[in-house]
């Protein structure tokens, strides 16, 4: 602790003013001067007048802003134990408390995932502070729309720790900002040297009978693979966008060229209810678009819409990314009610019947550019870059379970859709979306995952455009990639389109999009049970019997 007596004061600014400046001493800084001088232009020099200032960085070092101009801090050798000056000293060291505060540890620590929703960041410095310098001013809790979370702060001076708890649970899958600036301050009122910034992600807690619901659901992804030899296995199986484990987009292409590389099978799963239907979206990652000459990042995917009552398969909307306007591709049961309204590109019928074992839709993704295309349909397969009833080249069929295989696991077997066909069969694992790529939403960075992040606009009248507490909901925009053309367009900003710029809107608030893109003919609710990116969840609520439980 940096404290001083009134007789050490006095004594410094008596020799202080004794100090004569007939001949300049040449300097390189502070250091080469004597007491109470400063380092100017090269040379040593005691101020005539008092410099005007707005704040302490318009001052020297040495020297404090007070009342608008420049005073110098007096700080003397306060003795080695017992906050008195040292007499043993024939000359009191004149030296200046100029050493900032510093701090020690952060809880919870930069870059900590799973975070509690009941947390409260602790913050602990290496001296006391001034205790009017911490406040709500200084010491910030931000979300990722750059919006101050409410908290209470306080400080405990015996052991230099600053504690803010924020006054409303965390939100869930969500990034925060820790912010100390350098309003913060010492005893000596010395300020933090540099605004100080950790970041943390709180955890998700997936309810149960979501996990099942995705799970029922899941695809039968009949997957061609261009290649099937070292690297190049890896540019047609799905897998998570961090398979290389550095939490880092740009280096995917090479990363997945590299021989050695065996890239598990994964797919991104999300599930959003209503009170009347869940819509299960699944979304496949692949390193590299096209088999020659690649550009890096790929995504595609499908929503399911399952109609609660009666527990049946209603519509799969699928879509075909590009890097401007993305396609629909629409196909329903052809006993689903579902109608087209002229707004979907494509909507065909197939036969329940195909469902392989009664629920799981046989997805047929090509290689290389991977469209979420149909099946062969009476042999005209819509918008899919194969020949009707045939399987080109090597394929394998992926199925849903505990753990994502590899291409090297993979087994030889028969297909349903293609007894003539050769091809293999492994397995992918569903990889929550909310957990993994939602919470990083704003991991902005050549060296991180996203270019940039945008502020959600929804169309339509009335349409939640914040989550449930009134933040601004953030969406991250494309993978980082040094390609001029890049297709690393994650399902946040899928479906934009010519006349509606909502980018986002098809995973946010599937309910109204869908509802005005299709006629499902029966009663249908708006209302959300389980939403995380609205950060609703109504699921156990006895006010809301229609939402799903636990149980």
């Amino acid at each position: 602790m940096r404290t001083w007596s009134l007789w050490a004061v006095a004594l410094a600014l008596v020799l202080a003013a004794g100090c004569g400046k007939d001949k300049a001493q040449a300097c390189s800084g502070a250091q080469d001067c004597g007491d109470g001088e400063v380092c100017e232009a090269g040379a040593c020099q005691t101020p005539d007048e008092m410099v005007e200032c707005n704040g302490d960085p318009d001052c020297d070092g040495g020297f404090r802003c007070v009342a608008n101009v420049c005073e110098q801090i007096p700080i003397v050798d306060m003795g080695p134990s017992n906050n008195t000056p040292d007499m043993s000293d024939t000359e009191p060291d004149m030296n200046f408390d100029n050493i900032p505060p510093q701090i020690v540890s952060v809880t919870p620590a930069d870059q900590a995932t799973d975070v509690a929703l009941d947390s409260t960041v602790v913050i602990v410095f290496d001296e006391a502070l001034r205790a009017s310098s911490v406040n709500i001013e200084s010491i910030e809790l931000r979300d990722p729309a750059n919006g101050v979370v409410q908290a209470n702060i306080s400080y405990d001076d015996a052991t230099f720790t600053v504690t803010v708890a924020p006054q409303s649970p965390l939100r869930q899958a969500t990034p925060y900002r820790v912010i100390v600036t350098t309003f913060v301050r010492d005893a000596a009122d010395n300020g933090l040297a540099e605004q100080f910034v950790s970041k943390f992600y709180s955890a998700y807690s997936e309810p149960t009978g979501i996990r099942a619901v995705a799970e029922r659901w899941a695809p039968h992804i009949y997957q061609t693979l261009g290649e099937t030899t070292g690297g190049g296995v890896n540019v047609d199986l799905p897998t998570v966008v961090d398979f290389d484990g550095n939490l880092k987009a740009r280096d995917n292409r090479t990363t997945a060229r590299i021989s050695s590389t065996r890239n598990r099978a994964a797919v991104y799963y999300n599930v959003v209810e209503t009170k009347t239907h869940y819509f299960v979206l699944y979304t496949m990652y692949y390193p590299l678009r096209l088999a020659t000459d690649p550009f890096e990042h790929d995504f595609t995917g499908a929503v399911m819409v399952v109609d609660k009552a009666t527990d049946t398969l209603m519509l799969v909307d699928g879509v075909r990314v590009q890097n401007g306007t993305d396609t629909n591709l629409g196909f329903k049961p052809n006993d689903s009610v579902v109608s087209g309204t002229g707004q979907p590109q494509q909507l065909r019928d197939f036969d329940p019947a195909a469902l392989e074992d009664g629920t799981h839709y046989p997805l047929f993704v090509p290689a290389g550019v991977h469209e979420a295309c149909a099946f062969p349909i009476d042999g005209n397969p819509p918008f899919c870059s194969h020949e009707a009833g045939k399987f080109p080249g090597a394929g394998v069929l992926l199925k849903p379970a505990a753990a994502g295989q590899r291409y090297s696991d993979a087994v030889d077997a028969v297909a349903p859709l293609y007894p003539d066909t050769p091809y293999k069969e492994m397995t992918y694992a569903l990889v929550e979306l909310p957990s993994t790529l939602w919470v990083r939403r704003t991991d902005v960075g050549s060296e991180l995952l996203w270019q940039a992040t945008q502020v959600y606009t929804p169309i339509g009248m009335d349409r939640p455009a914040t989550t449930s507490g009134g933040s601004p909901i953030v969406l991250p925009t494309l993978l980082v990639s040094d390609d001029a053309t890049n297709f690393g367009k994650p399902p946040f900003q899928w479906l934009r389109t010519s006349t509606e710029n909502n980018p986002g809107q098809w995973l946010v608030d599937p309910a109204y999009l869908l509802l005005n893109r299709y006629d499902f003919g029966m009663p249908w609710s708006q209302e959300y049970c389980f939403n995380v990116f609205l950060d609703i969840n109504l699921r156990n609520d006895a006010a809301n019997p229609e939402c799903g439980s636990d149980t």
